[in-house]
């Protein structure tokens, strides 16, 4: 959008604006806007609460908004220094932010090494997901976290995980493309040995860090299936498999990252 002076409707007089004293216009007024340090820190909290944690750190907020201050409001510097930033990694923060629906989606199909995005499809699930692309529900954006899981988002999340599985949809639609099982199984180098096959999965699927002895052996067991030999090779593997992934992406640990 582009914005025009109207000098019939400007008021050309001397203004004070966040405590300056000028004859501002609808440009200059922008510029007193950015030589307030609150500015930066304003941006820093919003980067901090979308990488980060939902709660602030307001410390390390204005360490990088200093940095952010420091490169002229340029956003590809404060991104290096909260990414590179031993801050970023710590262990507390792993696994604490809900996926967006948008995460969740295109995450799910990454992880299943699905690349023939049926695009439509991605954007009716994530309206009936409460992100609908393009359209926020307000100037905010969207609110995030515990606003995106809910008991009827849940369900539809678990919907379409399956269905990437099964290859259809809910309605009984044929999707474009789902997941090779056997391919995405044999993917990973430990996938004869069940246990560490296991592992190796949940490793790589969940994020949240804290996965308990007791739920690895439920997923181990429904890897199984009941065989006490295991084998991608069996002729239930397959079946087994998606069994297995249909499950781990059901988990509520699932949802974080």
């Amino acid at each position: 959008m582009k914005s025009e002076l109207n000098k019939s409707r400007f008021d050309n007089t001397q203004k004070t604006f966040l405590g300056e004293r000028g004859n501002f216009d609808h440009s200059t007024l922008i510029d007193v806007i950015f030589t307030k340090p609150e500015t930066a820190q304003f941006l820093c909290r919003k980067l901090y609460k979308e990488f980060v944690y939902s709660v602030p750190d307001e410390d390390f907020v204005s360490q990088m908004a200093e940095v952010l201050r420091n490169n002229d409001y340029d956003i590809k510097p404060v991104l290096s220094f909260l990414f590179q930033s031993d801050h970023f990694y710590s262990y507390e923060f792993i696994g604490t932010k809900i996926k967006s629906p948008l995460e969740m989606l295109i995450g799910a199909m990454k992880q299943l090494n699905i690349a023939d995005i049926d695009k439509a499809y991605i954007f009716d699930i994530g309206k009936s997901l409460q992100q609908e692309l393009f359209e926020p529900p307000d100037v905010r954006g969207w609110e995030g976290q515990r606003k995106w899981i809910s008991s009827a988002t849940f369900p539809l999340r678990n919907n379409y995980t399956d269905s990437l599985i099964s290859g259809r949809k809910s309605n009984g639609q044929t999707l474009r493309s789902k997941v090779n099982a056997l391919t995405l199984a044999r993917s990973y180098g430990a996938s004869e040995d069940a246990a560490q096959f296991n592992e190796d999965v949940i490793r790589y699927m969940v994020q949240f860090p804290q996965i308990s002895s007791e739920r690895k052996g439920f997923l181990l067991e429904t890897l199984m299936s009941g065989t006490v030999n295991w084998s991608t090779y069996l002729p239930m593997a397959e079946s087994r498999i998606q069994n297995y992934l249909r499950t781990i992406m059901r988990l509520p640990e699932y949802q974080l990252c």
